[in-house]
């Protein structure tokens, strides 16, 4: 989250479902960890959560899919809400590979008007791998966390990793 720039001082807004998918409460939890404010809103209710953001009019940050950022951009369409003026600058989407399909990272940056940055990781795992403010990739940080092994699919043979680094 930190190569990501999410800092101490950020009030992050987590659409993740709370009960049966895990990234609502570790994404709270490693939000917590670095020192972020966290309101925890979940899914749904998407005019409510407009709302509630232009009353509290921070500068926000988004903890979400990226379809559900498409979806916000829509209902914001449809009730010719202006997502710019809510005050969310920073978009960290996470759950689905949205932000690799070309256009959709612009679109969502260009409605809301902020910096989307891609989280990847499994509920198993938690994040492991994100993108840094040079948009060069994602960048692994599952050392310690995860062994990554690589095996040819034809033979079942384990193929060496030669970069050490990973």
């Amino acid at each position: 989250l930190w190569a990501m720039g999410c800092r101490p001082s950020d009030v992050v807004i987590n659409c993740f479902n709370y009960s049966i998918y895990a990234g609502g409460v570790l994404g709270q939890a490693s939000f917590e960890r670095l020192g972020a404010t966290v309101i925890p809103y979940s899914v749904g209710q998407t005019q409510r959560l407009f709302d509630m953001m232009a009353h509290f009019k921070p500068e926000l940050s988004l903890y979400a899919s990226p379809s559900s950022a498409i979806h916000m951009v829509s209902r914001a369409a449809e009730n010719k809400i202006d997502l710019r003026s809510l005050g969310v600058r920073k978009g960290f989407l996470s759950g689905e590979a949205g932000l690799q399909t070309p256009g959709y990272r612009e679109r969502i940056e260009t409605n809301w008007g902020m910096r989307a940055r891609d989280l990847y990781g499994a509920a198993e795992v938690g994040a492991h791998s994100a993108e840094c403010e040079q948009l060069n990739g994602l960048h692994w940080f599952g050392s310690g966390l995860v062994i990554a092994e690589l095996i040819n699919p034809e033979s079942g043979e384990v193929i060496a990793i030669e970069d050490e680094s990973i």
